[in-house]
């Protein structure tokens, strides 16, 4: 049985199913960021510093190492970008949320009101049945 609030509560539905989706692709992306930070903390952890040798190997291999550092250190600063767009997202999903219950709640006491209008409405009818009727056999 459809209400004033149905149309309503399809929309509000359809935009909680709809950030429920930006949510998962977040926690993808924040997943895929974990993954490459993994990659380039095991790449800097097999990257070894030379014992003995030039000077100039030496620093070419901590050149190296401090660039991976100094792009992990960027990678860390995206994660905890993505972690803060996830939280936004998260808290927009929960204003969403409360507004998609107060519709469903509206829907469903305008439902009850209606049913409670059509049971009245059937029972006088069904009175009135039995009016009839005691007044028929009277009558004969």
């Amino acid at each position: 049985m459809d209400t004033k609030f149905s149309p309503i509560l399809l929309v509000r539905k359809k935009a909680l199913d709809s950030q429920e989706r930006k949510i998962l692709e977040h926690n993808r992306f924040i997943t895929n960021k974990q993954e490459e930070i993994h990659h380039f903390l095991t790449q800097i952890a097999e990257v070894e510093l030379p014992q003995s040798g030039n000077y100039l190997a030496y620093k070419a291999v901590l050149e190296v190492k401090n660039t991976l550092l100094a792009h992990l250190e960027q990678l860390y600063s995206e994660l905890s970008s993505l972690k803060a767009q996830r939280k936004a997202l998260e808290e927009e999903y929960k204003i969403l949320n409360i507004e998609y219950e107060k519709m469903k709640y509206l829907d469903s006491k305008e439902k009850e009101a209606r049913l409670k209008q059509l049971k009245i409405a059937q029972q006088r009818q069904s009175d009135e049945v039995a009016l009839m009727l005691h007044h028929r056999k009277r009558l004969v």
